[in-house]
């Protein structure tokens, strides 16, 4: 009876003193201190929490094996002190460089560019990780860090600003009123910037045609007739701007036809705009496309600048006479003083046919077509000749 009593006391005391042992565990601090590269960026005493320095008395490896039993081991310095979680994770953001990506600028002219910078991000699980490690009374942990990308680089940037398309057509022997008009509009689209996605409208670029601003009267053609009109010359910068954006692999979703041929495309490549009538395009090539226009007196050029649509490909675009139209009729003048002792009729201007043509678009690849496809089909009116004849009445 008396030896069950001394070893009951026995237990006892061990049991205080280990409780002892705990508590007086528990209040103990240890030392961090956490280096980037030779700095010391952080250096702080913290106490543990009880509840964590009860859970590893009974862990055979301590704060490493708590650490690595851990779910959520991001969250894991709250369970040895809340301010040690909050420090670490400023100390992180201090240390860390963002990235920086490239940036373009274009003048109208050319491109600049800057160039990206590689940044840097703190290892968070590494960091955490290493102060379970290697906890102790005086603990010391170094920042990993791993680099971070830009997601623009300038020479991803120079592969989607290259020269797409470029298209010209000749005014040189235009009048200046209607070279005035083709400079004028000219001026409105240079410079144009379509983002990815965005729809171009010719007509709300240039804006009205109109005396007000600065467009003369000069040849246009209304009502398969030529006749004079304000802003005249301006359909051969529409019909410029259109030929370049096809070649460029854009959508084009709204042309119209002039009623007449024109001289300075071929058939079915022109494209007519008017206060009703627009030329309407939209940029599927996924990146911006940049729009430079020039226009000095004898030729009117549009290039587009942004990623190549038909890469290693030659794009052909050829137009096609379906039918020739002929006029039935002439304008006749009665006026027999016009003409010679046994001359009953003249021609002063000869017919001038029209047409029903198609443009089409052939892709060639290594040489070989590979596709061949027709993007519209227009009907140009044929013009009456003019002739003089012999008065019956006389």
């Amino acid at each position: 009876m008396k030896k069950r009593r001394i070893v009951i006391i026995a237990m006892l005391l061990m049991l205080a003193l280990s409780g002892i042992f705990l508590l007086g565990a528990a209040k103990r601090s240890f030392l961090l201190t956490v280096q980037d590269g030779q700095e010391i960026v952080l250096q702080k005493s913290y106490t543990i929490r009880f509840s964590t320095k009860w859970k590893t008395f009974f862990m055979k490896g301590g704060y490493q094996e708590l650490f690595d039993g851990l779910t959520d081991k991001l969250n894991a310095p709250e369970l040895l002190n809340a301010e040690l979680a909050e420090d670490l994770e400023r100390v992180a953001v201090s240390c860390e460089l963002p990235c920086k990506d490239a940036t373009v600028r274009w003048d109208k002219e050319q491109f600049f560019y800057t160039s990206e910078e590689i940044g840097t991000c703190v290892d968070r699980m590494a960091l955490i990780r290493d102060v379970f490690y290697h906890l102790g009374a005086q603990t010391t942990v170094t920042l990993k860090k791993f680099p971070v990308p830009p997601a623009v680089t300038e020479e991803a940037l120079k592969k989607i600003t290259v020269e797409t398309a470029s298209f010209s057509t000749v005014y040189e022997s235009s009048a200046d009123n209607r070279k005035h008009n083709i400079a004028l509009a000219v001026s409105f689209l240079n410079g144009t910037v379509l983002p990815a996605g965005a729809e171009f409208s010719f007509n709300a670029t240039v804006g009205d045609r109109s005396l007000e601003r600065g467009f003369l009267e000069a040849k246009i053609i209304s009502g398969g007739k030529f006749v004079t009109g304000v802003g005249g010359g301006v359909c051969q910068v529409s019909t410029t701007l259109y030929n370049t954006a096809i070649r460029a692999g854009l959508e084009v979703t709204k042309v119209t036809s002039h009623s007449l041929p024109v001289g300075y495309v071929d058939l079915s490549f022109d494209a007519m705009v008017t206060s009703a009538s627009d030329l309407v395009f939209r940029n599927t090539t996924g990146h911006p496309v940049y729009i430079k226009g020039e226009a000095d007196g004898k030729t009117v050029k549009f290039t587009f600048y942004g990623a190549p649509v038909y890469a290693e490909k030659t794009v052909v675009f050829r137009s096609e006479i379906i039918k020739v139209l002929y006029p039935e009729t002439y304008e006749d003048i009665l006026d027999s003083s016009q003409l010679a002792e046994g001359e009953n009729e003249r021609i002063l201007v000869p017919h001038k046919p029209g047409y029903v043509s198609e443009g089409y678009r052939d892709i060639y690849e290594d040489g070989k077509l590979i596709s061949s496809l027709r993007i519209r089909r227009d009907t140009y009116q044929p013009q009456k000749g003019i002739r003089i004849l012999r008065d019956s009445a006389e």
